[in-house]
């Protein structure tokens, strides 16, 4: 595919395959591209599906930031807690605010992140 114009992200933009058919995507460049690369195949009786990683999952749905999206964040960090590798999130997750100068989103998610620290270190001191 050839790209056309200098990728912008947070925008969209055009890329022309050999064919001369136009898609248009979005760019979080490099988000994207590292989302890509940590995705992993899931088999759907027999369909290979490629699914995002949890940490993924959270960095997009607090962009997207509706009401919504804030419980699947709550519910992936309620299954997932002893897992999710939030400095990543966070280090992945800031430029993408800055693209929709979001402070809220970022506040929020610390308020998660501290809530379920919280309940990790509770869980690892009973046994």
């Amino acid at each position: 595919m050839k790209n056309i114009g200098k990728p912008c992200a947070g925008k969209l933009h055009a890329r022309f395959d050999e064919g001369g058919q136009a898609h248009a995507c979005s760019l979080l460049y490099p988000f994207e591209e590292r989302c890509v690369a940590r995705a992993t195949a899931f088999d759907m009786g027999g369909v290979s599906l490629l699914t995002c990683s949890a940490e993924d999952l959270v960095v997009l749905k607090a962009f997207a930031a509706r009401d919504r999206d804030w419980a699947d964040i709550e519910s992936i960090a309620v299954r997932q807690f002893r897992q999710l590798d939030w400095p990543l999130i966070f280090e992945e997750f800031a430029p993408l605010a800055e693209l929709r100068e979001e402070s809220q989103a970022t506040a929020r998610l610390n308020v998660l992140k501290d809530k379920y620290s919280a309940r990790l270190f509770i869980e690892i001191n009973r046994n």
